[in-house]
């Protein structure tokens, strides 16, 4: 019986080509999409599954009213493991600063990035030891483990353990980004023994090119060389907790543990309003987002979001589906009718057109799974995917999966198809093909009502693509204040900015050069800073960023000084005395003719040091274009010490690459270690908008394959329409109706279902996107021609479909219609 019907199945798949190819063609691509999105939330899930204890591993978070951190005080470790081993087994504390920079060896001399950690890491963790005793590694201070990549990028073949190496900390951090940029000084913390090695290539959220051992805080704070502390309860920016439950234990066990220590330490703090919480090991890769991460990695909203899109697309297929099958009903309504006559019952007509459906959605899979080959090079190539912990390796329990998700997908397109065709009574279909009725006398309107919402998802996304564009193309031409054009930013790297100025202006190519802590506009931070209103009618208190600029900053990127002066190169380096502000700083703090803070004296910082303000700049763009705000406060301060980038402008006639070139040289003159690092600044600026073209990629992406599934789910309700109508086209034919006439009628029925899209799509998208504009302070207005203009595009690929069928059917021959009824 199955055999037969699957036979059967084939056949049809086979005799109706069209119907067939557009089906399979559908859910192929939409399925795609799905397995992307299946593929991406499984290597989210298989993060961190190597480790055998992951189960009873909790991570603490401390939760303030609106937001959460991955991060504890440092002492609260301690105070868990000591006061309930009862629940609590082992605990690990990783610290939430980077320990990292030049690790040398001999010649050898890398940069690499790690984390002091508890000597209780690789008994809870199951990272790969391959050299060292796992309770004894990380015990002794100055202790450090290597990864097997950097082990080999040090030593060669040769054996590390017993050997000593230099770390020279910059603040290097594991993420790869400069989250935070360092100060332009190097700290040399001492010597080093390599106690193990560890492979750490299995996907986990602790990223590290080295171990060092948590017990070395304690001897550079003794050296002077750190100021860290062990019992501070206010700072909760200090460790990452993990604690492993006894067996048996459940995470609920914890939260009345934590409450306690809340109510504990924070009852009678009036400046700390925190909770702690704890969440498994399992969920930390697909929870939600927490401040102060230990890795990046794609938030689950994010994954909401793209699943969301994928079954939008993945509907449009489904309702392809039904609509094609409904345009084929009348065409199979007579086989429905002979079968049932000679015996058929209804559940083996539904159950055959159920295989034929789950068939089509076996077939899908073998071209989806080809598709999804490219579409996995297509996503990773995103820019955003450098920072994140991907896996795509494909396995059995993967592919069950796939095999799985396809024959659901199957079932429910062809559900409801099987569900209407089963029903047919065999005297009306043997009897009359063209007037098939879905329930009690309702016409088949249903397929309608499906490209209605076809046309709605594809507006939607047409527009929202366009307006996310236009805001990009906004955001890549906004003028940030400064005169970035011919600027090359190099990074400093410990190098002495004085004595590379000297040798880079030797070039007549090079205008000028100067110095600062941070390149504004790329999304660097030197810090915030307290000021102390001192008497003007403003706020008490106001925190404001600055960043560290020398003399020449100002005139080499060309920004506005309104009032006073700038900087002068006679000024102390150590003994700060002025201040330079933007308006909006002068405005906070209560003059509201911004230029009459020119020679007042602030206060800043916890010592209240007091600075004179010398000048007052325009307020020009120093954050993120998504983040900036045309209010956010800003200081100028001279601070040598602090400068980690100079900004080099060569003449608008030179050769770039000449220049460039002609800087390597003279860098590596003065620098043997460090690589030569440089960014050209206007495309900084463009790269930081990178996120945005990722957003259009994937929204465009699904944009096309919406409308792409929309126009085959209008070529099927096309299709049906001609199909129910062959015998009034005939007689109408016969009487002299001439090709335009029929093609209007048969076409006139789509406009209202557009102008219903229309009508229910058009606020929906301006509501929607408005919404996500307003967390922009630049942002493009949204234009009714850009509703406009999706509208076009969309009539334009609708009807273009739409009239392909009509007119064919148009063009039949009268007489061989009207045979056939």
């Amino acid at each position: 019986m199955l055999k037969n019907y699957i036979k059967v199945a084939f056949r049809n798949l086979l005799k109706h080509k069209l119907f067939s190819v557009i089906n399979v063609l559908g859910l192929s691509v939409s399925m795609a999409t799905c397995l992307l999105i299946i593929l991406l939330i499984y290597s989210q899930k298989k993060v961190d599954g190597f480790h055998e204890k992951q189960d009873r591993i909790v991570r603490v978070l401390s939760v303030e009213e609106n937001r959460s951190f991955a991060s504890t005080p440092l002492p609260l470790g301690k105070m868990l493991s000591e006061n309930y081993p009862h629940v609590i087994e082992d605990v690990v504390q990783i610290r939430s600063s980077f320990v990292g920079g030049d690790v040398v060896y001999g010649d050898h001399r890398i940069p690499l990035a790690g984390r002091y950690v508890d000597d209780r890491f690789f008994t809870v963790f199951d990272f790969n030891l391959v050299s060292g005793d796992a309770k004894t590694v990380l015990k002794e201070p100055f202790s450090i483990v290597l990864t097997k990549k950097s082990a080999v990028k040090l030593f060669g073949e040769a054996n590390p353990i017993g050997k000593s190496i230099k770390l020279n900390d910059v603040g290097l951090n594991t993420m790869g980004i400069d989250l935070i940029p360092t100060e332009n000084k190097e700290t040399v913390l001492g010597d080093f023994v390599v106690t193990g090695i560890t492979d750490n290539t299995l996907p986990s959220h602790i990223q590290f090119d080295f171990l060092v051992s948590m017990s070395t805080i304690s001897s550079l704070v003794k050296q002077g060389k750190s100021n860290a502390t062990f019992d501070n309860w206010e700072n909760y920016f200090d460790a990452y907790l993990y604690l492993l439950l006894k067996e048996g234990v459940s995470e609920r066990a914890l939260e009345p543990i934590l409450n306690d220590v809340t109510l504990e330490k924070y009852s009678t703090l009036e400046d700390v309003n925190i909770r702690f919480a704890s969440e498994k090991l399992s969920q930390i890769n697909v929870s939600t987002f927490h401040q102060n991460p230990m890795s990046l990695r794609i938030p689950i909203e994010i994954i909401y979001v793209l699943s969301f899109l994928g079954l939008i697309v993945l509907f449009s297929a489904c309702f392809n589906y039904v609509n094609l099958s409904f345009a084929r009903s009348l065409t199979r309504s007579k086989e429905i009718g002979v079968r049932k006559t000679m015996g058929a019952s209804r559940h083996q007509v539904f159950l055959q057109f159920i295989l034929e459906s789950i068939l089509v959605g076996l077939l899908s899979l073998l071209i989806a799974i080809g598709l999804l080959q490219v579409l996995t090079k297509v996503f990773l190539d995103l820019w955003i995917n450098q920072f994140l912990i991907l896996d795509f390796r494909f396995d059995i329990a993967l592919f069950l999966v796939f095999v799985l998700f396809s024959v659901i997908v199957g079932g429910m397109a062809g559900v409801f198809p099987a569900s209407f065709l089963s029903s047919f009574s065999p005297i009306k279909t043997l009897h009359n093909t063209t007037g098939m009725t879905l329930g009690k006398g309702k016409r088949i309107h249903l397929g309608k009502g499906l490209v209605v919402l076809q046309f709605c998802a594809s507006l939607f996304f047409i527009i929202t693509t366009l307006l996310i564009f236009s805001q990009l193309n906004y955001l890549t031409e906004k003028e940030y204040g400064f005169d970035q054009s011919n600027v090359i930013n190099l990074k400093l790297q410990g190098m002495d900015y004085e004595t590379l100025t000297n040798e880079l202006i030797q070039n007549p190519s090079i205008q000028g050069i100067s110095a600062c802590s941070f390149v504004p506009g790329t999304g660097g931070y030197s810090g915030s800073v307290l000021i102390e209103n001192n008497g003007a009618k403003g706020e008490s208190d106001l925190t404001s960023h600055f960043i560290a600029v020398d003399q020449n900053f100002i005139p080499n990127l060309k920004i506005q000084l309104k009032a006073g002066t700038n900087f002068s190169a006679e000024m102390p380096k150590h003994n700060e005395e002025f201040v330079i502000v933007n308006e909006a700083a002068a405005q906070l703090l209560g003059y509201t003719v911004p230029e009459t803070v020119v020679g007042e004296t602030i206060r800043i910082g916890e010592e209240r040091t007091a600075l004179t303000v010398i000048g007052l700049t325009s307020n020009f763009i120093f954050d993120l274009l998504t983040e900036a705000d045309p209010k956010d406060p800003l200081l100028l301060r001279y601070l040598p010490d602090k400068f980690a980038y100079v900004n080099v402008r060569h003449t608008p006639t030179s050769n770039t690459g000449s220049v460039i070139s002609f800087m390597e040289r003279q860098w590596k003159s003065l620098d043997k270690v460090h690589s030569f690092k440089y960014h050209i600044y206007e495309d900084e600026l463009k790269a930081t908008n990178a996120i945005f073209s990722d957003i259009i990629y994937i929204l465009g992406f699904i944009s096309f394959l919406t409308i792409t599934i929309s126009t085959l789910g209008l070529l099927g309700i096309a299709a049906f329409t001609a199909e129910s109508k062959r015998k009034e086209i005939g007689i109408r034919k016969v009487h002299g109706a001439k090709t335009k006439n029929i093609t209007f009628l048969l076409s006139k029925g789509f406009l209202p279902l557009f102008l219903i899209a229309v009508l229910v799509t058009g606020p929906l998208s301006y509501f929607v996107n408005t919404l996500w504009l307003e967390a922009f302070a630049y942002k493009v207005s949204f234009s009714p021609w850009i509703i406009v203009l999706g509208m076009g595009i969309m009539f334009a690929t609708g009807f273009g479909t739409i009239l392909s069928q009509t007119i064919t059917a148009a063009h039949d021959n009268p007489l061989k219609r009207l045979r056939e009824e």
